[in-house]
């Protein structure tokens, strides 16, 4: 039970944060639609787009402090 509850709560949390952050940031990099577009665009090409951000900012830390 407890597991379903996380589960919930986790995607939840997912659906509502990351997916703007990553809307806004396939929105800056193409912008060939509007904000409110992207914002209603699948959740999965959103959330895809702010992991790999995330990733390759992890990846350039990486890069430039060793």
């Amino acid at each position: 039970m407890l597991d379903f509850i996380l589960a919930v709560i986790v995607t939840i949390f997912v659906k509502f944060t990351f997916v703007y952050v990553g809307g806004f940031i396939r929105w800056v990099f193409f912008r060939k639609k509007s904000l409110k577009e992207y914002f209603k665009d699948n959740w999965e090409g959103n959330l895809a787009a702010f992991l790999l951000t995330v990733a390759l900012v992890a990846v350039m830390v990486a890069v430039f402090t060793l």
